[in-house]
């Protein structure tokens, strides 16, 4: 900065204010001056603001704007200000960051304002930037990013609903999207009880149930990768892993801390893995590999994890031997290593996770391992592991989990039998049944079901997805719904129940026979609609 600097006593109602970085309301108006009025009122201006002149007798503030406001709330008819006749626009604005950055009270979504504007103006960097204001890149960085939070994120941190690491998790996501649906998985993830309406309300998730939500989500270890992270040609549009600005390994400032090098792009990530497999179809002649059949792959590969069904007729050379009396972590590729060379394997790729599984037979890999000298479990002639001998107190301590299993049975049983008497005796009246019948169903209904029927009854929700439908009916049954505000009555209940129950059988998923009952009953069939409507539909279409 110039050294063309002098005190002067300025009137602070004759004064012009500089736009820099920071807007100028956050100075004073999202600030409590109160304190800062009652010290300048007894004290006077003890700390010069900080200002520029254009040579013309016109000063403008650059630092200390709550000051300036205070003293104009007081009343001063002149306070002191350093004024420079040599102060680029570019000083006053690193000035203002560095005054502001010593304070504790500015926002970090104004923070994230000003740091954004002054590399947006200046061409600055992250490091830049910190060097200037004397905070470290990291800080910089993860107030930066704060810029690419959603609206209902921004809201919630200003609020202080929830706090800015929980919206640091959501802005560092790379895709809006990802953003987006981090935003409504967080904000209104839990449930807690509100003590002054009596009720049951969303609520944000905690910090901890947050970075889990995050990182099952939306984030992807590249440890697991099977494809080549340094080819740029397997995906052409996607280029090369190495230096992806959606990898946390290179985003250091943002990321610190975390462990594990993940992929933040699932969508680029699924392309990968698919081209891998592309590759590994083409090639498998040549490698000699045998590709298994759709209809195969569907029965052995497991629908709850990326792995085999639990008694899969092949083994994964990617996953950790059964059998093996010490087991140490290592795959079956790890222990057969050069005499895979001989091993027929059959590919496939799993329909749920998108990983490429390479397998072989039980028999053919144990065999080899058996060659190598490992100690494996005796086996029946079928492959079968036999028993092996259980000590006195494993005995015990097996008889005692069969006991307390036993209990608790017992007394589960007992509740329910409870329960069958206090229905059967009417101490439990029509309208606790009938809540509790309902609230058994939604909980036990599709995720489908739900849907489709919080469609037909105009339920009103933020999200399409089937769990937010079944919350919406759940609230329902318990009173809760805030549009409605009153307990369901016993035909309303009984009305939704059978709608649960009865949804699947008339969609076709389900038993027929209960579908022609509710026909007899209800003194219509389901054909005799369908052709009405579709009579009416062909007459609509020839219209038009």
């Amino acid at each position: 900065m110039s050294e063309h600097i002098k005190l002067e006593n300025v009137n602070p109602k004759a004064v012009l204010i500089f736009k820099g970085a920071y807007r100028p309301e956050v100075e004073y108006e999202a600030q409590n001056l109160t304190d800062l009025v009652k010290s300048i009122s007894v004290y006077g201006v003890r700390q010069p603001l900080i200002g520029r002149t254009d040579g013309h007798g016109t000063v403008e503030v650059v630092a200390g704007l709550r000051r300036l406001h205070a003293a104009i709330e007081v009343g001063l008819k002149s306070i002191p200000v350093m004024v420079s006749s040599e102060m680029s626009d570019r000083e006053a604005t690193l000035l203002q960051l560095v005054e502001n950055g010593q304070r504790k009270d500015v926002h970090p979504v104004y923070e994230a304002e000003a740091f954004n504007n002054m590399a947006d103006q200046y061409k600055l960097t992250v490091d830049e930037i910190a060097d200037q204001i004397d905070k470290s890149p990291s800080y910089v960085a993860r107030r930066m990013v704060l810029k690419n939070l959603p609206a209902s994120v921004r809201k919630a941190l200003e609020a202080e609903d929830i706090p800015l690491r929980t919206a640091l998790l959501i802005a560092r996501l790379p895709r809006q999207d990802q953003r987006k649906a981090a935003a409504k998985g967080i904000l209104k993830g839990d449930r807690d009880y509100d003590e002054a309406t009596k009720k049951w309300v969303d609520c944000p998730l905690s910090y901890n149930d947050a970075r889990s939500y995050i990182v099952k989500s939306f984030q992807l270890d590249l440890e697991l990768a099977q494809f080549n992270l340094h080819d740029p040609k397997l995906v052409a549009a996607a280029g090369s892993c190495e230096m992806c600005p959606k990898r946390t390994k290179n985003q250091v400032n943002l990321f610190a801390g975390v462990g594990s090098d993940m992929c933040l792009d699932g969508v680029c990530f699924k392309k990968k893995q698919n081209a891998f497999w592309k590759f590994i179809k083409t090639h498998a002649k040549d490698l000699g590999h045998t590709v298994l059949p759709v209809a195969t792959a569907k029965k052995i590969f497991s629908q709850y994890n990326d792995g085999l069904e639990w008694q899969s007729s092949l083994v994964d050379l990617d996953g950790e031997p059964d059998g093996l009396s010490a087991g140490n972590g290592k795959s079956w590729r790890e222990y057969l290593k050069d005499d895979l060379d001989g091993v027929k394997v059959s590919v496939g790729q799993h329909p749920r996770s998108g990983r490429v599984l390479f397998l072989a037979e039980p028999k053919e890999v144990r065999k080899i391992l058996s060659g190598k000298g490992l100690a494996q479990f005796d086996r029946t002639k079928d492959g079968r592991v036999k028993p092996r001998k259980v000590s006195d107190a494993e005995k015990l301590s097996r008889k005692e989990e069969k006991r307390h299993a036993k209990v608790a049975t017992d007394a589960r049983n007992e509740f329910l039998a409870k329960m069958q008497v206090a229905v059967e005796s009417g101490k439990i009246g029509p309208k606790d049944l009938w809540r509790l019948i309902c609230l058994g169903c939604i909980e036990r209904a599709w995720s489908d079901t739900s849907k489709d029927v919080g469609k037909r009854r105009e339920i009103e929700v933020e999200s399409q997805a089937g769990y937010v439908y079944q919350k919406a009916l759940n609230a329902f049954a318990m009173g809760e719904n805030q549009a409605i505000k009153t307990l369901p009555t016993n035909g309303q209940l009984a009305s939704l129940t059978l709608e649960l129950v009865l949804s699947p059988c008339v969609f076709g998923f389900s038993n027929q026979e209960i579908v022609k009952l509710a026909e007899k009953i209800l003194g219509t069939k389901v054909a005799t609609i369908t052709k009405r409507l579709d009579k009416a539909s062909k007459k609509k279409a020839v219209k038009k």
